[in-house]
């Protein structure tokens, strides 16, 4: 099974709104090697994986392709009537709004009297279409609490080339893969026209503040102690071992990784499991598999974060 690093994630996403809070995949990602029967969170992985590589690639066709007049924003978590709604993207554009929400399906569909099907087995979906319709009608619902007036037009983006959908209506709200670069060059062709850039940032910033909490309902339980431990590798999420002073491995897809980027991963993924626990020398060394010396996580922990002196019950936290 392909993983992608949500360290790369963090680090490539210029644009999508670093988060400082973690997201469902990332604390699946972090805990799969270290579940005794990650068996229990599998297929909601594999699910929240082909999602987030759908997204990541329509990310990079908007970041290569579209104009710098435009806004994009990522990954919105909005309430609006009550009711709490996702957004994979949005474009403030002009005095519209371009709401997407991004699919990855793969293989043959058909639509039959507004209902969806696979094509191999008949075997009938969810409409996407009623998600898109809701969402639709509450984003337009909390816009109207904006000073500034701006129309609503949502989309459903299938990015994955292998897919087909049969019998949809011409006024369907789908962009299929061979429109996505007709779509955006459409946008494109509007730039400075009644481009009002005041009104759009103040509305990018207004969504952003709107933002509410996500609550991950659906994960698994677990604790410090039922973890496994232990360096795992951030490809195939095996367990790496020394490989010598300066380098760890991983002997099944034969990565190697500096030992202090290895140890730095690992706290970061700490942090994230436990964002209430306290990082401390003998916690961070145990949660690497005792693999490195104590003096080792010292130096490294001395070296990138900042020490809060009480003697035995000293303890480190983030510099910035």
């Amino acid at each position: 099974m392909s993983h992608f690093s949500y360290d790369e994630y963090i680090e490539r996403n210029d644009a999508m709104e670093k988060r400082s809070k973690a997201n469902e995949l990332q604390i699946l990602t972090y805990l799969s090697p270290r579940l005794k029967h990650p068996t229990t969170i599998k297929g909601r992985l594999q699910q929240l994986q082909r999602g987030y590589n759908g997204e990541s690639q329509f990310y990079d066709i908007i970041k290569e392709n579209l104009s710098e007049h435009y806004i994009p924003i990522y990954d919105l978590l909005l309430e609006s009537d009550g009711s709490v709604f996702q957004i994979d993207c949005l474009i403030i554009c002009n005095n519209s709004v371009y709401m997407y929400e991004v699919k990855n399906y793969t293989g043959d569909y058909y639509l039959q009297n507004d209902r969806w099907y696979i094509v191999r087995s008949k075997k009938e979906i969810r409409n996407p279409l009623l998600q898109l319709e809701r969402s639709h009608y509450l984003l337009k619902d909390l816009i109207q609490s904006f000073p500034s007036r701006f129309k609503v037009k949502s989309f459903i983006v299938f990015v994955n080339e292998s897919f087909m959908l049969y019998q949809a209506p011409l006024n369907t709200p789908i962009i299929f893969p061979t429109q996505i670069m007709r779509h955006i060059q459409t946008l494109n062709r509007h730039v400075g026209y009644r481009n009002n850039e005041k009104d759009q940032k103040e509305l990018a910033e207004w969504l952003k503040a709107q933002q509410v909490e996500r609550n991950f309902a659906n994960l698994p339980d677990y604790s410090f102690d039922s973890l496994n431990k232990g360096v795992f590798c951030s490809d195939c999420l095996r367990r790496m071992e020394r490989y010598n002073r300066a380098y760890m491995i991983c002997h099944v897809c034969k990565q190697k990784e500096a030992v202090e980027l290895a140890v730095l991963r690992n706290i970061r993924q700490f942090t994230i499991l436990f964002p209430k626990k306290r990082i401390t020398t003998s916690k961070i060394y145990e949660w690497c598999g005792r693999t490195l010396s104590k003096k080792s996580i010292l130096r490294i922990l001395k070296e990138n974060f900042l020490l809060i002196y009480h003697g035995r019950y000293s303890f480190f936290v983030d510099k910035t």
